[in-house]
């Protein structure tokens, strides 16, 4: 039984190749942020803000742990940032997850996700260029031939 399984997982997925480069092997997870210094470069590669603004939140940041006494820590460090409103809790989460792409589109620097449907997802945005909070509603790729298709929707 155990054989037959091995020929026809062979037959649908190829022999072994171990440590060639057309093994089938998948990339590694990303990596998530284990330190505030580590958060803080996904900060800036992720262009929420500038390098000198997250320097400055680190450093603040830590002054105030050692004020306080506390082990400083990414999770103490995110509460810190959403708490000054340095960044959202939706931002926070993705950084934990160690992904920095995404967080901007166009001119609008996205906030959270607001919603989702069978069409398109919505997400609360700020537009760089004058500041205006806006809802963007964002079509995928594979509805629109590869595009990003979005359309903006002021907030009253």
């Amino acid at each position: 039984m155990a054989s037959l399984l091995r020929s026809l997982l062979s037959k649908l997925i190829g022999p072994k190749r171990r440590g060639t480069a057309t093994s089938r092997i998948s990339p590694p997870p990303a990596r998530c942020p284990t330190t505030v210094d580590q958060f803080t470069t996904l900060i800036v590669n992720s262009r929420i803000c500038s390098e000198r603004e997250a320097r400055g939140a680190a450093e603040s940041f830590a002054a105030e742990c050692r004020n306080s006494e506390t082990t400083p820590s990414v999770e103490s460090f995110c509460d810190f940032l959403i708490s000054t409103n340095r960044l959202t809790a939706w931002q926070c989460g993705k950084l934990r997850e160690g992904k920095w792409k995404g967080f901007h589109l166009d001119h609008y620097l996205l906030l959270g996700q607001a919603g989702t449907d069978s069409e398109s997802s919505s997400y609360d945005a700020r537009d760089i260029r004058d500041g205006r909070y806006v809802l963007l509603s964002i079509t995928p790729r594979n509805r629109t031939n590869g595009q990003i298709v979005y359309r903006e929707y002021p907030y009253l």
